[in-house]
């Protein structure tokens, strides 16, 4: 059984990275093999994606000749019937709600799902959809006014070394009560950095003019680095306030190697590790895993500047020139924080697709996506 239900794991695998698209979307919510209790070793094959054709017959002869590819003739007369649902169907929902699992296999014996009992179970992907909350302006619970005031302040800061591009992001906790003391919040941010890529995002120094101060509404670091080489600039600022609310904004880590481009392979790490250093900050400041987080991120200057990757030798530079004609672009999302690092390449997807879509419609394959992001969480920068 076993090798059969590898033969099905390559079957999923090479649908999802034909029908991968660049914004992130899970390709399937849910691809399984399910054997019903007054069934004798007949198993459903059980699918459900939001890009099944309005005709379901295409649908199941496309998923039959891809089945064809990958397993024997013998092997599939053990498939009772394939079943086509909706994302939205009771059964999908029970199976997702039990397991988050993407192209692995997770094995189920005399298990209730809602309604229904099922004998056996290989679940080989189950993916709830994103909640997918994109905006120009926050409609969420941002105190705009305090992060109007910070941005004033950081851009007058980046200004000190010669640059206007910026990397900001704000993020918060609005329905969970938090009230950290200054030391606790200065414990979390330390432990919260992640230093596999240069300087890393809400860096901490402890040395004199640079370690972060204490205020009475939380603690703030600001740190200019202004050395006559032009790669030696840097700027960040960011503020942890005892709420939990947080907002930072830096210079873009392309200025100091290339000006006047965007870095692919930078972008994606850069997204990778906003998103990984928000749900550490928040475990570390003991934030329920249920708890909903927001998280918002702008990239601005961005206007004329060019899509490129950060080395010639890299096997990702776009055939063409892909400029962009936007100043910024801000991508913001709701979602729970356990739910953050079990999701991490279909978010950075979403952020990254919304960056860069605007430079001339630059589309990137989710699956070179995944590559670099796992690199990243592997301690390696690609």
């Amino acid at each position: 059984m076993d090798d059969l239900i590898d033969n099905f794991k390559e079957v999923e695998k090479s649908i999802a990275d034909e029908k991968s698209t660049a914004d992130g979307k899970p390709v399937f919510i849910l691809f399984g093999l399910f054997l019903r209790e007054d069934a004798e070793d007949k198993w459903d094959l059980v699918i459900s994606a939001d890009w099944f054709e309005e005709d379901r017959r295409k649908t199941l002869d496309y998923t039959v000749e891809r089945l064809k590819s990958y397993i024997k003739p013998m092997d599939m007369t053990r498939i009772s019937r394939i079943i086509l649902l909706e994302p939205s169907d009771d059964f999908v929902k029970n199976i997702n709600n039990t397991v988050s699992i993407e192209h692995g296999k997770a094995q189920f014996e005399d298990t209730q799902f809602g309604e229904m009992t099922v004998k056996r179970a290989f679940v080989i992907t189950s993916k709830k959809p994103l909640k997918r909350s994109i905006v120009k302006t926050s409609k969420l619970n941002w105190n705009d006014t305090w992060v109007l005031e910070n941005h004033k302040t950081a851009m007058s800061g980046l200004g000190k070394i010669g640059r206007t591009a910026f990397m900001e992001i704000r993020m918060n906790v609005p329905e969970y009560k938090l009230e950290a003391t200054q030391a606790k919040l200065l414990e979390a941010a330390k432990q919260a950095q992640i230093n596999t890529f240069g300087w890393p995002i809400g860096i901490v120094i402890e040395r004199e003019g640079y370690s972060p101060t204490s205020r009475s509404d939380g603690i703030y670091a600001e740190i200019i680095e202004t050395e006559e080489d032009y790669k030696g600039r840097s700027y960040d600022h960011w503020i942890l306030k005892r709420d939990g609310e947080f907002y930072l904004l830096k210079d873009l880590f392309e200025d100091s190697r290339k000006p006047g481009y965007i870095f692919i392979n930078t972008r994606i790490v850069r997204i990778a590790e906003a998103l990984l250093y928000c749900e550490r900050l928040y475990s570390d400041l003991d934030v329920p895993n249920d708890s909903r987080v927001l998280i918002g991120i702008r990239h601005g200057g961005l206007q004329d500047r060019i899509l490129t990757v950060s080395s010639p030798a890299s096997r990702l530079p776009p055939p063409a020139i892909y400029k962009s004609k936007e100043k910024e672009v801000y991508t913001e999302f709701e979602i729970t924080l356990g739910e953050i690092e079990k999701n991490l390449v279909d978010l950075v997807s979403e952020f990254v697709h919304e960056l860069f879509i605007v430079f001339n419609f630059f589309e990137l394959k989710r699956n070179v996506i995944e590559d670099i992001v796992n690199n990243f969480v592997n301690g390696k920068v690609t």
